[in-house]
């Protein structure tokens, strides 16, 4: 294809290459590289001292095409007289002395304009900055970003798995694979291929456990009274993912007040971008009576619109309320985490309250058989009444079982003024 200014922005990769390359045909060598579903990035590839290179120049969306290719036609240049310019630039970055922490926080600026969770930017940090318990990946801080190889990088993560787990080692690595890749995809750091590819992978566990009816009692009764509690009694009734609730924006997404449009009252509404939808589409959670009234009783937080939380964030803590909630639990509970209760939701509430699995789906914010292989092209429905209806079933049935099997705290599900709950005069 001969790339023009119009149609380079309209270029897409093949859906199932992780690594293509579009050429340009009025320039040879020179091309689009897609890596991993990301945006497109000018370069070139040559040859010279019987190896195939490749050279990364900027992202086509930051600069226009004739710059490209005349930054393209200068590096043609240079090979010619037998100068590589992918080591005169990894050179250049060891001389500017270019370091991990040099760039974590234009890293941070990049996860945040893309939508990630405050919780994966905190996580991630940790694995590139160390903490106090673990110095994770800072012992990588002293070597310049260019010559990091992939024997170190295998040395570090095998360091993690012997000091905090496999499952620590995973994220790790997949965090710092991230970072190299944003790297990668700057141009400017000297930094030619990932060192993480084709390390040493520790897959975690598969889980396959979810709560019995008189654990979801124990877990209920043993949440305090504070924004920690209300998170996991909510993740009990909505079956929604942990961020999607401790990062809840009131103002954007909690719709309980009664507006133009009835049918997107009474639930919460998550974008289609990531970190708040996982499949990535608009995503609705309609909320049962017992859900409505724990949010009813959330005040505002000045200087934030989050509805949990301190400071102008979303909740943090995570690890350290859990542990807390767990020490309270003692031996009431088998060993959990949060994403079982997703996992609870979709065995009872099909077993006990006959949810059809394509509406478990949906609230599970899954693609499910029903939007699947050539299904999928069609069927957009987001079968909000019938989600209604199955949140609904799943309230009651918590709350049942809570007066049956304990005496805990039921949520007050009495509209007011003899209203719908969530509209005022």
């Amino acid at each position: 294809m001969k790339f023009t200014e119009t149609n380079v922005k309209k270029i897409k990769p093949p859906a199932a290459k992780a690594d293509h390359w579009e050429p340009d045909d009025k320039t040879p060598g020179f091309g689009i590289r897609f890596r991993n579903g990301g945006a497109g990035i000018y370069g070139i590839r040559y040859g010279i001292g019987g190896r195939d290179r490749r050279l990364a120049f900027q992202p086509v969306s930051k600069v226009k095409l004739a710059d490209a290719r005349a930054w393209a036609r200068r590096q043609f240049v240079e090979i010619g007289e037998g100068v590589d310019p992918a080591v005169e630039r990894a050179k250049a970055a060891v001389q500017n002395g270019v370091h991990i922490p040099d760039l974590v926080d234009a890293f941070v600026e990049e996860m945040s304009r893309n939508g990630r969770s405050q919780d994966y930017i905190e996580r991630t940090k940790q694995y590139l900055n160390g903490t106090e318990r673990s110095p994770y990946f800072r012992p990588l801080h002293k070597i310049p970003l260019a010559q990091i190889d992939r024997a170190t990088v295998g040395e570090h993560i095998e360091c993690i798995v012997k000091e905090n787990g496999k499952i620590a080692a995973s994220r790790g690595r997949a965090a710092l694979s991230v970072f190299f890749g944003w790297a990668i995809a700057e141009a400017k750091y000297g930094v030619e291929y990932n060192p993480v590819e084709n390390t040493k992978k520790y897959q975690s566990r598969k889980r396959d456990h979810f709560l019995e009816p008189e654990e979801i009692v124990a877990v209920w009764n043993a949440c305090g009274d504070d924004d920690y509690g209300d998170i996991v009694r909510l993740l009990i009734l909505t079956a929604a993912r942990r961020d999607q609730i401790g990062q809840l924006d009131r103002k954007t997404e909690l719709k309980l007040d009664q507006s133009d449009v009835p049918v997107l009252d009474r639930l919460i509404s998550l974008p289609a971008r990531v970190g708040r939808s996982k499949n990535k589409e608009r995503f609705l959670i309609p909320l049962s009576k017992q859900a409505i009234a724990i949010l009813q009783k959330r005040k505002a937080r000045e200087g934030s619109d989050f509805v949990f939380g301190e400071g102008a964030g979303g909740f943090s803590g995570w690890s350290k309320c859990k542990t807390a909630l767990d020490e309270r639990l003692g031996d009431k509970v088998r060993p959990w985490v949060l994403h079982d209760l997703r996992r609870t939701f979709d065995r009872l509430g099909q077993d006990v309250c006959k949810i059809p699995p394509h509406i478990a789906d949906a609230l599970l914010n899954h693609v499910g058989v029903a939007r699947s292989g050539v299904r999928g092209h069609y069927n957009f429905a987001e079968y909000l009444d019938d989600k209604r209806e199955a949140m609904q079933k799943w309230g009651d049935y918590v709350v049942s079982l809570i007066r049956d099997k304990g005496a805990g705290s039921v949520p007050n599900t009495r509209p007011t003024h003899d209203q719908r709950p969530g509209t005022d005069h």
